[in-house]
């Protein structure tokens, strides 16, 4: 019985992690927000974040609780950096650079 209901209550937590925006994102400086088609969207929206890690780790941040983790080298490289999907992606003529990783699309402010 208490296998059961352990089960159940741990169902019931795991479902309320992805229901609230993500704070981070909420939070986020305006510099940090980024445009993002994120779950099959057509059009860009600025409900992301980009958060920078040690070195070249970037964590993109989703307005859903979601992220992607990656590497983003001084010499324009980039790979997922937890076993994602593959990225790819290409400079605008703006000086952004649009990342494709599997369906979601997030356009990157140039390089400081």
């Amino acid at each position: 019985m208490s296998l059961r209901i352990s089960s159940a209550c741990f169902f019931l937590v795991a479902a309320g992690c992805g229901a609230k925006p993500d704070d981070k994102v909420a939070n986020a400086a305006p510099d940090d927000r980024i445009e993002c088609a994120v779950h099959g969207a057509t059009t860009f929206t600025k409900n992301c974040a980009v958060e920078r890690g040690e070195g070249t780790l970037l964590v993109l941040r989703h307005e859903n609780g979601g992220f992607r983790r990656i590497n983003l080298t001084s010499d324009g490289a980039i790979s997922p950096a937890d076993g994602s999907d593959a990225a790819a992606g290409k400079p605008l003529p703006d000086g952004r650079f649009e990342l494709v990783i599997g369906g979601d699309r997030y356009r990157l402010p140039p390089r400081k």
